[in-house]
């Protein structure tokens, strides 16, 4: 037990001096997630999310998605764009006979273009082969467009409405949108366009409908469970999260998705089973028309950046969806905020012991490296399992905490040795013994007085501790007293029994300080001085103050046996005649000044004498001595009884309720006296007669109430005996006729 005492004492020092450290710590920590939370860092930790998405392996391309492109070929074949109703009516003749899943119309087409337009809402208008177009939400940048008036009555319209981060590129999806409808003033809800398709490919193919689960904001669609995106989910930091968003997993850079041409499926050069029972996207697929954007598979560059056509975007939208709800691939997802800030606070502190180890520069390093290379494997395998974690406030937290503390520590360093130099330069001036010692116990600097105590150099001591220079037993009472100076705030003294050079017993007192530099090191200053004449003087003196102490206590105790005998009764241990009229007094005292009543009562044995005469007096007084105790247990701790002398006995019930309490004493008292006695051997019994008198009724006067009492008593023994009588209740003839002593 005592090990572990010292053991834990010392963890406790060598942590009490990381405390800075661990403000320097916190401090970075605090800073990272304010500036994470002020959005500073969110560029930054959109990078390393575009960049964890390239890492992460492009998905095969996907059999269930087939893009019909538009490109300049196209454009100049049709002579116009958009094209015109029978043109558009032509190739979805052509995707229809294919029998496709769904098709999904991703142009605008809120107006017709020349001839062809009721085949065109023919075609748009069956059953068949659903087809669904495409409308765009009014903002605060763009006008809204309408989608074509046959979907629009059949609920086949879906918006195609992006979200761009800051830095230009697309990281998420929007499924849901609201809106107010400003006739009715209702909320109006509106579905993504590759919801829509995604969600008509499921129920057809494999009867999966889109349902509610037991948390509202979450949604099932097959395997798929979707939650929607906070406003500081992942790296994101205060963004607009309206709707219903959620993280996109792009299947990869432009081209993923298999494409076919407008002309081709027209001339009949597509083959229908390349067609059949998938998703067909109709987009436009060129650059000079504007349809594109950029998403994390884009290069950086601006000049060199890879864009990615709107069709692709949404087919790339529908494959995530038909995957996750299919093949239970996880979408990203983020943790809640409290656990992010928690997973870089861990990782700073990891960082920070790292440093504080204080092992060989080469050596911290190569463990530095090794636990930022382990944190960027966790954060890597987390996006690779679908898990968003913060690696930009985290590796910098690291880079910084580690650096922060590397500092601290050389300042630390070079303090210390500006220290040890001050106290080596001080101590040669103090006569008295002197050390100091750093937090490992080993001696830095020792004036010269101190070697001449212990008799060995300088050169002996410093850089040692004590158990390698001193006997064991010394060395370990000596590191006992070192660790607990140095886990106690303030200065510590004791004594102890330290053999001088020579050998000699000598007992010295050392006062211990614990000393901070600029740095924070500490040290521990001790100063000893020889105390050993001083003990001897001092025993001296307590010897003699012992004697005296002595002596007056055996003084004390004879005054108190003659205080006990001047008021008690000698052989029953009850109060006397003198005590009794003093408790007396001051009741009839506190009587006049509180209103109370209270009584005497006057007690007289009845058949003592024979008992004395039969069996002897030695027989009679342990009567008495039972006698007296069973009257003491029978009344109150705050009433008073004496012995008047012989068989008499006297008790004064202070403030007492009512008169009739008296009366129910003294029957407890007869009912406890008439008892039979068995006194050595013998069989005896003994009655008691008792008188009353009350206070202040009968008076207030000592003498006259114990008279009284008196009185009631004789009164009690001419009924007979084993009796009470209340002075109040005596005529007044028969008090006169009342024997006297």
């Amino acid at each position: 037990m005592q090990q572990w005492s010292r053991w834990r004492a010392q963890q406790l020092f060598r942590h009490s001096r990381h405390l800075a450290d661990w403000a320097i710590v916190a401090t970075i920590a605090g800073g990272l997630l304010l500036a994470r939370g002020l959005g500073w860092l969110q560029q930054a930790e959109l990078a390393a999310y575009d960049w964890l998405t390239i890492a992460r392996s492009p998905l095969p391309p996907s059999d269930q998605v087939v893009i019909v492109g538009v490109d300049e070929p196209d454009i100049q074949i049709l002579g116009n764009w958009p094209a015109s109703d029978q043109d558009l009516s032509q190739l979805l003749s052509r995707l229809v006979a294919a029998e496709p899943a769904a098709i999904g119309l991703d142009i605008y087409r809120d107006f017709s273009i020349g001839r062809g337009q009721l085949a065109l809402n023919r075609l748009l208008s069956q059953e068949k082969v659903p087809i669904v177009g495409i409308t765009l939400i009014p903002d605060a940048e763009k006008k809204g467009v309408n989608p074509p008036p046959a979907l629009a009555q059949s609920d086949r319209a879906g918006f195609n409405n992006i979200i761009v981060d800051p830095d230009g590129r697309i990281r998420r999806h929007v499924l849901y949108w609201w809106t107010t409808d400003p006739k009715t003033g209702q909320r109006v809800m509106h579905r993504n366009f590759a919801l829509i398709l995604a969600q008509l490919y499921l129920q057809k193919r494999h009867q999966i409908e889109l349902q509610v689960t037991d948390r509202p904001e979450q949604l099932q669609l097959g395997r798929l469970r979707l939650s929607p995106l906070k406003a500081n989910s992942g790296g994101y930091s205060g963004i607009d999260a309206a709707g219903y968003q959620v993280l996109a997993d792009w299947r990869g850079p432009a081209g993923t998705t298999p494409v076919v041409w407008w002309r081709d499926v027209v001339a009949g050069r597509v083959p229908p089973e390349r067609l059949r029972g998938r998703i067909v996207l109709i987009g436009a697929m060129t650059e000079s028309l504007k349809d594109y954007a950029y998403t994390p598979y884009s290069s950086q560059g601006q000049a060199s950046a890879q864009p990615v056509f709107g069709v692709e975007l949404q087919a790339q939208a529908i494959e995530q969806l038909l995957d996750s709800a299919l093949n239970g691939r996880s979408p990203m997802r983020t943790w809640p905020d409290w656990s992010e800030g928690l997973w870089v606070v861990l990782w700073i502190a990891v960082a920070a012991r790292v440093v504080q180890s204080r092992r060989s520069i080469w050596r911290v390093v190569g463990k530095l490296l090794l636990a930022i290379g382990a944190m960027g494997a966790i954060t890597v395998g987390s996006f690779l399992g679908g898990w968003w974690i913060p690696l930009v406030p985290t590796g910098m937290g690291m880079l910084l905490g580690a650096g922060s503390l590397a500092i601290a520590t050389l300042q630390r360093q070079r303090e210390q040795i500006r220290s040890t130099v001050f106290f080596q330069q001080v101590l040669e001036a103090i006569p008295e013994p002197i050390f100091v010692k750093d937090c490992d116990q080993r001696w830095i600097a020792v004036n010269s007085a101190f070697c001449s105590f212990v008799g060995l150099g300088a050169s002996q001591l410093v850089g040692r501790t004590a158990h390698e220079v001193l006997p064991p037993d010394l060395a370990q009472a000596i590191a006992q007293e070192d660790e607990r100076a140095l886990t106690h705030p303030g200065p510590w003294e004791n004594q102890l029994a330290w053999p001088d050079a020579f050998g000699r017993d000598r007992t010295v007192a050392t006062k211990r300080t614990v000393h901070c530099d600029r740095a924070n090191n500490r040290f521990l200053v001790g100063v000893i001085r020889d105390i050993t004449e001083q003990q001897r003087a001092e025993a001296e003196l307590r010897r003699t103050a012992a004697e005296l102490r002595d002596y007056t206590e055996q003084l004390e105790l004879a005054h108190d046996v003659l205080q006990y005998q001047a008021r008690h009764d000698g052989l029953t241990g009850m109060v006397n005649r003198k005590y009794f009229y003093e408790r007396l007094t001051f009741a009839l005292k506190q009587s006049c000044e509180e209103s109370f009543v209270g009584a005497i009562l006057y007690l007289d044995l009845d058949g003592f004498k024979a008992v004395n005469d039969t069996l002897g007096h030695r027989a009679g007084d342990l009567l008495l001595i039972e006698c007296a105790q069973r009257l003491t247990q029978n009344l109150r701790g705050s009433d008073t009884i004496a012995r008047f002398g012989g068989d008499e006995f006297v008790a004064l019930l202070p403030a007492i309720p009512q008169a009739e309490v008296a009366a129910c004493v003294a029957q407890k008292l007869l009912n406890a006296v008439s008892k039979p006695y068995c006194i050595e051997g013998q069989t005896c019994q003994v009655t008691v007669s008792i008188g009353i008198a009350l206070f202040p009724s009968d008076g207030t006067s000592s003498d006259r109430l114990v008279e009284y009492a008196d009185t009631a008593m004789f009164a009690a023994k001419g009924l007979g005996k084993n009796a009470f009588c209340l002075y109040s209740e005596l005529p007044a003839l028969q008090t006169d006729l009342v024997p006297q002593r």
